[in-house]
């Protein structure tokens, strides 16, 4: 976006309410699973490394009533207290020099507002999805064949075993399992004629089977499975976020395969790991690439038999209910007065999402800097309520 050069008198209508409340509804319409999970939220400021210890509540047991008797008091079995740390503390500054024209509209606004608020919620949508590896629900689904109803039946029985209760359920699914869903023949019909079908229109899924169903383009992918099949010769492509491996032989060894996929600039090195033996390969991103969500593909037109060979990405889609686990948030510290600094924090009462804006004056680039950013932590509070659906 062009910088246009203007007083720094037209900055002196800044108003940080506006920005941050917008930047809390843009936060609010890009995030999924954190809706869906269990939030504890507070309006006291909290800071980084402050540490929450959070109850939540056991079970009860019916008893008789006899006449003329007294019944006991019960002390719930099974609660417990859950500590979660306020570890994370995302932010994401950027300079505006024309202030004026940015808050003239909404739109443009968003233009600034926007992006960076959406790398925001990304951040807390993936660091929710990477407590997958934290839940004890038994999983289903299988690795690379996409969910259909029967999916969805097999995760309510995972819920149901795990005696879940049964409201507050989800199931946040891949972009790739959202459409073959929306085109399972067994639903169809009822997509077609349940009261305020969006299916069609809109392309929400909305209640299966207990389960709020939402898409979410934010669920992992950590692995990849890769089966060459039978092959007499020839080579084959591995390409990601449109970088491209080619010229991999047929037998190559898995150092041989993870060499070429380390090369490619949206990878690099040791952010994906291969083990196996030719035929049979597995990627696993790692370090920098721990919470993939992107699809690796493959071209096998230079194979002997392309038709042998597969590529299939493993995805890790959530069934869940909302206390399988937790997000906790909390405002910031007020800014100390008269550091020159414009702070406002917008919290959403319904919620807790809150989201502080803050505004100063940089000398080095003649422009206005402007922050946002949130604190929270996560931790997985009953890690039985929640299973893995594969795909």
């Amino acid at each position: 976006m062009a910088n246009i050069t203007r007083s720094l008198a037209d900055t002196s209508g800044f108003i940080p309410q506006a920005w941050a409340r917008r930047a809390l509804t843009i936060l609010r319409a890009n995030m999924v699973l954190a809706q869906f999970v269990r939030r504890d939220f507070d309006f006291e400021p909290g800071w980084v490394g402050k540490t929450l210890n959070i109850p939540y509540p056991g079970t009860f047991t019916a008893q008789d009533k006899a006449a003329d008797t007294q019944i006991s008091v019960q002390t719930p079995a099974g609660g417990a207290t859950t500590s979660v740390t306020l570890s994370k503390h995302k932010a994401v500054d950027f300079n505006i020099e024309d202030v004026a024209r940015a808050q003239s509209s909404v739109e443009l606004m968003d233009q600034y507002l926007a992006p960076a608020v959406i790398a925001l919620g990304n951040q807390v949508e993936d660091d929710l999805f990477a407590l997958y590896g934290s839940l004890t629900g038994v999983s289903c689904g299988a690795a690379g064949t996409a969910i259909t109803d029967a999916t969805i039946r097999a995760a309510r029985q995972a819920l149901n075993g795990a005696l879940a209760p049964m409201g507050s359920r989800s199931l946040i699914v891949s972009a790739r399992d959202e459409i073959s869903i929306l085109g399972a023949t067994n639903l169809q019909s009822f997509f077609a004629f349940r009261a305020g079908n969006q299916a069609i229109p809109e392309g929400q899924i909305g209640r299966l089977y207990g389960f709020d169903t939402w898409m979410s383009q934010r669920v992992p992918v950590p692995t990849a499975t890769i089966a060459l099949g039978t092959q007499t010769s020839g080579t084959f492509a591995l390409s990601y976020l449109g970088q491209t491996a080619s010229g991999i032989a047929y037998n190559a060894t898995a150092a041989a395969v993870q060499t070429a996929l380390q090369a490619l600039s949206t990878i690099g090195a040791g952010n994906a790991t291969v083990a196996g033996t030719a035929p049979n390969f597995t990627v696993t991103f790692a370090a920098a690439l721990a919470q993939n969500i992107n699809a690796l593909a493959a071209d096998f037109s230079a194979l002997t038999t392309p038709a042998n060979a597969s590529l299939v990405n493993n995805y890790r889609n959530l069934a869940l209910h909302r206390d399988a686990l937790i997000l906790a948030v909390r405002p910031f510290e007020p800014v100390p007065a008269n550091t020159g600094v414009d702070s406002f924090t917008a919290t959403d009462p319904d919620n807790g999402l809150a989201v502080r804006v803050q505004r100063v004056y940089d000398i080095n680039y003649r422009a206005i800097r402007y922050g946002v950013d949130i604190l929270y932590g996560i931790s997985a509070l009953r890690p039985t309520l929640g299973s893995v659906v594969l795909s």
